[in-house]
């Protein structure tokens, strides 16, 4: 009997305190507690992206703006002989401006697919690159990934400086954006297609 009875009351305490357990948990104090924590995450993650918002605010105001003049490159000279031989070419940079309908369709498609292969779909930002040249940047070094579409690189030759910073990221996404507003997608290409270095002083395709 008295086995049982020690069984007994060793069965009813644990009962007990289980239950002095659980009331423990759905304590008012307990739930006070509980939502003053999650209140201050709440704030903390708000004020982040205020002050987030007002960091690029900032770095996007201060920008450059679009300039047309900037988009046209220089164009080196040609000399020709009376005949209309060919004879020197001479200039800072050696470049012959072509229009869209000279491009090779295959040399298009190699520089997309190379460069820049949802060109045609994005509006100058590709964010699936972008987010994935952020996640390879956090793994290594800044700047290691670009992740910079077609669009983008025209921005940065034409507008920004080519330092690595967070403030001309920024300049160069909005630039883009902007760019793909003012301009079509063939046009944005031949601007790209005739800056580009290539090379032993020789700028563009042509």
């Amino acid at each position: 009997m008295s086995e049982t009875y020690r069984s007994r009351q060793e069965r009813k305490q644990v009962e007990k305190t289980k239950q002095d357990q659980k009331k423990d948990k759905n304590s008012p104090k307990r739930r006070s507690f509980l939502n003053k924590v999650l209140l201050w995450f709440l704030l903390l993650g708000v004020v982040s992206i205020g002050i987030g918002a007002v960091t690029v605010a900032a770095m996007i105001k201060d920008a450059p703006k679009i300039d047309a003049s900037k988009l046209v490159d220089p164009l080196s000279t040609k000399l020709y002989d009376k005949n209309g031989n060919f004879l020197y070419e001479y200039g800072k940079e050696k470049r012959t401006k072509i229009e869209y309908s000279q491009v090779p369709k295959m040399l298009e498609h190699a520089f997309i697919a190379t460069e820049d292969a949802h060109f045609y779909e994005h509006n100058g930002i590709d964010i699936k690159g972008t987010a994935r040249a952020i996640s390879k940047n956090l793994k290594g070094d800044f700047g290691s990934q670009g992740g910079s579409t077609i669009t983008q690189q025209v921005i940065k030759n034409s507008f920004l400086s080519p330092q690595k910073t967070i403030k001309r990221k920024v300049q160069e996404w909005s630039l883009a954006y902007q760019l793909e507003q003012k301009y079509s997608k063939h046009q944005i290409l031949m601007m790209y297609l005739n800056k580009i270095y290539l090379g032993d002083g020789t700028y563009g395709v042509a």
